[in-house]
């Protein structure tokens, strides 16, 4: 089984995503049976990320 997450918290001093957050959601994933396949950054037309796709696989 797959399916394919966005994970788009920003981090609240910057307009990036939260590192942080993304890690631990990948942990709680990972507890859940999930397994990260690849992650793509997702970025603006001025090169910023916005945010990350994540493809998981169970």
């Amino acid at each position: 089984m797959q399916k394919v997450i966005v994970f788009r918290k920003m981090s609240f001093w910057t307009s990036q995503p939260d590192m942080l957050k993304l890690n631990q959601k990948i942990q709680s994933l990972n507890k859940d049976g999930w397994k990260v396949q690849s992650i793509v950054p997702n970025v603006s037309m001025v090169g910023v990320i916005r945010s990350f796709t994540l493809l998981l696989e169970k």
